[in-house]
């Protein structure tokens, strides 16, 4: 849909049977220490319709380096 993964709310609902209900930048992501690490968004979508989902995402597992 986009270049970046992050795709546009309009676009996700415009494509999609879905309400973005919020899209935000996270407030204490990124973490404490010598190096910060991004403070990363938060989605809250609901599905109108039941639908299956694959993600893409990471360090969800294994924490991110620093």
């Amino acid at each position: 849909m986009t270049n970046s993964r992050l795709t546009d709310p309009e676009v996700l609902e415009w494509r999609y049977p879905v309400r973005v209900e919020s899209f935000s930048v996270r407030a204490d992501g990124g973490g404490r220490g010598r190096w910060h690490g991004g403070r990363g968004v938060e989605r809250r979508i609901r599905f109108l319709e039941p639908m299956t989902v694959a993600l893409l995402t990471g360090h969800r597992r294994v924490a991110p380096y620093g």
